[in-house]
């Protein structure tokens, strides 16, 4: 097939396009397997502790022909398995000035590692964080020495880098074969993306090189999630327009927008676009390919335990489970 003539001059560019929180609620885990079976997307973030886990975590195991990197969602705030929920505030707080107790995390990262591969019957094939937790002082040397620990060197996860692709902008006009996409993306959401990776995400990025462990080039996604579908489409020719090989696009689809979500409005409108064909059609025109992470970074081996975990393992690392 010959490509758009638009898209003849353009460098091949691979990106992932990873879905976070498989297991907060039935609505997003129908619309994430959809996606994935429909390879809209090419890697899912799991939340161990979230309500649907236990019966989706069943119906994404038998999909053994999903093609999709299938991840553990880190949570500390929002549905952790034996910790009590923290506002992110506050976490950061406590991790930035070195009150975070480092023992009940390095705990739960067990636990949540333990009941997804009891689940799956396999380990994660990347890490990231919900609210981006991974990267946080305290937490990501934990993550990382428990990784250490656990995989063995060449059947490392992957982790999700949240430093942003850096606007190839000269002038007003990016660099980019395709003129009429936007040459800058939202005031908003440049700075909202720049805080997350400030948070941790430049460290993130200097320790797991030091500890040869791979990592996305940088992450798109970052917004307000107040976008209608049209500025959501919008967004994404922004994104996509500044990618760099190996980006990792983040988004939250849904069937639902359950009560008590924050974002359960936008993440109606991210699977409305997603699953509309019109990503596929951008993609196309700017000459990019999705592809899982991990077959981006040639790690051909999927990352394997040395003691393969059971459900009947967790009992009494689990305790009481407040949710």
């Amino acid at each position: 097939m010959t490509p758009p003539p638009h898209a003849l001059n353009a460098p091949q560019r691979r990106i992932c396009i990873a879905a976070d929180d498989f297991g907060l609620h039935a609505g997003i885990d129908s619309a994430v397997l959809e996606l994935a079976e429909a390879r809209s997307i090419q890697a899912l973030g799991c939340m161990t502790g979230g309500p649907s886990w236990p019966v989706s975590a069943k119906a994404l195991k038998i999909r053994t022909s999903l093609q999709s990197d299938i991840g553990l969602h880190f949570d500390l705030t929002e549905r952790p398995l034996n910790r009590a929920p923290q506002a992110l505030r506050s976490l950061i707080l406590e991790s930035y000035t070195w009150r975070l107790d480092l023992r009940s995390v390095r705990a739960e990262l067990r636990l949540q590692l333990n009941t997804f591969e009891a689940a799956l019957g396999r380990a994660p094939a990347y890490i990231d964080g919900h609210q981006h937790v991974h990267q946080l002082p305290g937490v990501r040397a934990e993550l990382l020495d428990e990784l250490a620990g656990r995989y063995r060197s060449s059947q490392q996860p992957w982790l999700r880098c949240t430093v942003p692709a850096r606007s190839r902008v000269i002038g007003a006009q990016a660099v980019h074969p395709l003129g009429s996409l936007p040459a800058t993306l939202p005031a908003g959401a440049r700075l909202k993306a720049a805080i997350i990776a400030g948070l941790g995400g430049y460290a993130m990025r200097r320790d797991a090189a030091r500890q040869g462990v791979r990592m996305n080039a940088t992450l798109m996604g970052v917004y307000g999630f107040n976008a209608q579908a049209s500025a959501y489409q919008t967004l994404l020719e922004g994104w996509l327009a500044h990618a760099t090989d190996g980006s990792v696009l983040m988004c939250h689809p849904s069937h639902t927008a359950e009560a008590g979500d924050s974002i359960g409005p936008a993440r109606l409108i991210e699977y409305q676009v997603l699953a509309s064909g019109a990503l596929q059609t951008l993609l196309t025109r700017l000459g990019i390919e999705a592809q899982p992470m991990r077959v981006i970074l040639g790690l051909d081996d999927l990352p394997r335990h040395a003691q393969p975990i059971a459900e009947d393992d967790l009992s009494e690392e689990r305790g009481a489970n407040p949710h």
